[in-house]
């Protein structure tokens, strides 16, 4: 798409699971009703989740009324939304030498300690106005038998241009 890639953050399930869990779990107000390993979710209903619950709430695809793989594109959005409020929240300071501890130890980036810090603060407030876009297209099972979704190219333009526009 070409757009440029300043700094990047990665991070596995099993760091996500210990990240939520060093910070006492995250409320989640979910997008679809379903259950998943003994676990109900209501949608519109506020649950707070631990790690383990986490996980099966971003993982969930298949499970009746779970709304496929667009439904838990949402539910990962909806995770890592409730972290960055709980993060950008004064009471995380309780929890701030757990969360650094799995930060360093889970967490792959280019940025510095002291840049996220700077991000956490600068941007405490930024998720009451994130903007949020999908690419349209097809999936399906291709040859080699796994699902792949292909976003048309007019989407893939679309949102190249909606990322740029933003950028400058």
């Amino acid at each position: 798409m070409n757009v440029p890639i300043d700094h990047y953050a990665t991070i596995d399930m099993d760091g996500l699971h210990n990240m939520i869990d060093s910070i006492g779990g995250v409320d989640v107000v979910s997008n679809d009703t379903f259950t998943v390993d003994g676990v109900r979710f209501t949608k519109g209903q506020q649950t707070h989740v631990n790690g383990d619950q986490a996980l099966k709430f971003i993982r969930s695809r298949k499970e009746e009324g779970a709304g496929g793989d667009f439904g838990r594109q949402q539910r990962q959005q909806i995770v890592l939304e409730a972290m960055a409020n709980k993060i950008a929240s004064p009471s995380s300071i309780t929890h701030f030498n757990s969360l650094m501890n799995e930060i360093q130890n889970n967490v792959k980036t280019d940025l510095t300690l002291g840049d996220l810090n700077t991000i956490r603060s600068n941007y405490k407030d930024a998720n009451d106005t994130i903007n949020k876009h999908q690419l349209s297209g097809q999936g399906g099972i291709q040859s080699d038998g796994l699902y792949y979704f292909i976003p048309s190219e007019q989407s893939k333009a679309e949102s190249t241009k909606l990322l740029k526009d933003n950028l400058e």
